[in-house]
């Protein structure tokens, strides 16, 4: 079976461009905190720090979370466990969750509700590329690449 491209390095690049303006904009004279979902956010968000360098926007501080899917058979349901948490404080912060592909949505929702409970200011997501044949929730990411 053949990879086909479906979206180039040049198109990534541009609309990562395009979405740090956004961000830019958003959050003009507020500092904010990236939080990727790892492993798979891991170039998304070196490529999405560069292109808020290449705008400017540079205050704001970088975390990690690290989830884990357990699918239960007598349940036929999915759970989302929370393997590491971020290192910073989220109480009054504003947080952009990043990951690479927004699938199910369970993963950016597990995030969102969590950090809320920690005491975030605000919440919003960024995903590089969505498949919305695949979504099983009402959360949407506010910043889709593709």
């Amino acid at each position: 079976m053949e990879n086909k491209v479906l979206v180039t390095r040049e198109q990534i690049a541009k609309r990562l461009g395009e979405i740090a303006k956004e961000v830019s904009a958003d959050y003009k004279d507020k500092q904010f905190i990236l939080v990727g979902i790892l492993k798979g956010s891991i170039f998304t968000m070196a490529d999405f720090m560069r292109a808020l360098h290449k705008m400017g926007c540079t205050d704001f501080k970088v975390s990690f979370v690290t989830l884990r899917s357990y699918s239960s058979t007598q349940t036929s349901s999915e759970s989302i466990k929370l393997v590491q948490d971020v290192d910073i404080d989220l109480a009054g912060q504003d947080i952009i969750i990043v990951d690479d592909i927004f699938d199910t949505g369970k993963s950016f929702q597990f995030i969102d509700k969590l950090f809320r409970k920690k005491g975030a200011k605000s919440v919003e997501g960024f995903a590089l590329l969505a498949k919305p044949d695949r979504h099983q929730v009402i959360y949407r990411p506010k910043y889709i690449g593709f």
